[in-house]
């Protein structure tokens, strides 16, 4: 059977039009394809925690998240790609330090016609299928919290060939309704470099999907039916709130990861937290933790923080 799995991506890989989607499939397009065996490595230097800082705004949220994961994951380590050009204040480099963010200075992917403003740097996520040091990769927005070990998250895609899954999301919510999409904003990923090529080759291609909302069309368009769906938990978006109380307070014990969507609780923009309440106070639970356990007087003293 396995053998002849290997002869139809071989087939399917002579066709020049082929998209590959998959590290055997893409290894073969590539002439690379390989029977051996990969021994799963418990290093956990192998299985990182990513996230991206485009703007100093978004600080606070990327300090909370970082705190979070490390609370849960004290040995994984954390890494924050950024722009050079864009991100170049001390104290923010120190903050992140201190909360234990790694810093990866990355260029920027560019965006494609059509794409909204807001999301033109969010093509930059391929750029983590290049990170091949490392087995698997969980990549946060910095609008997330984590609230629960999910370090089997990892497990998932370290070892595509025996797995059979190399790409894992939960489903998007839309205005309180589940789609048949998933939310870009929280991913499990396993680096490869044939998967990156072809990333880099088709999201510039006209027609193959819509470019409004970056990255995530094009992801959904390029895994689509061929990655893990992952529990609303993982990904638990605020609109589930306005929309369903209820479920939201059914789920809310078996959270692992909360993502505010719809409004920033760590910018101070005065919009109104009417119609997320619960978001808010589940949010400043998580906030005065990280007051109360972070290395806050350190931020404060070293790094200038008000917080």
């Amino acid at each position: 059977m396995r053998a002849s799995i290997f002869n139809q991506i071989k087939i399917l890989a002579i066709i020049s039009s082929y998209a590959c989607h998959d590290t055997p499939s893409c290894a073969a397009k590539n002439g690379l394809l390989t029977n051996q065996k990969v021994t799963i490595n418990k290093n956990f230097s192998k299985n990182a925690f990513f996230s991206a800082l485009y703007t100093d705004n978004y600080l606070l949220g990327a300090l909370t998240l970082g705190y979070t994961i490390k609370k849960h994951h004290p040995n994984h380590p954390m890494y924050m790609i950024y722009f050079q050009d864009r991100l170049y204040n001390e104290k923010t480099f120190c903050a992140l330090g201190i909360i234990g963010w790694k810093l990866m200075n990355v260029k920027q992917i560019s965006s494609v016609p059509g794409t909204h403003k807001k999301y033109i740097d969010q093509f930059t996520k391929l750029i983590l299928w290049n990170m091949t040091q490392f087995d698997s990769i969980v990549y946060l927005d910095c609008d997330t919290v984590v609230l629960n070990d999910v370090s089997h998250l990892h497990e998932l895609v370290m070892e595509p060939w025996r797995t059979g899954f190399e790409f894992a999301a939960a489903t998007d919510d839309w205005r309180g309704i589940y789609i048949n999409k998933f939310n870009a904003g929280v991913f499990v990923l396993h680096p490869s470099q044939p998967v990156f090529n072809e990333l880099i080759r088709t999201y510039t291609i006209p027609g193959n999907y819509h470019p409004h909302y970056a990255e995530q069309e094009f992801l959904n368009q390029f895994f689509r039916l061929r990655y893990l769906q992952l529990p609303t938990t993982y990904n638990m978006n605020m609109a589930i709130y306005s929309r369903n109380q209820y479920l939201w307070e059914t789920l809310k014990p078996d959270f692992k990861i909360v993502h505010f969507t719809q409004r920033k609780p760590f910018l101070s923009n005065g919009k109104s937290t009417r119609g997320y309440e619960g978001v808010y106070e589940l949010y400043y639970e998580v906030y005065n933790d990280f007051l109360r356990n972070a290395n806050v007087s350190l931020l404060r003293t070293s790094c200038y923080m008000i917080l």
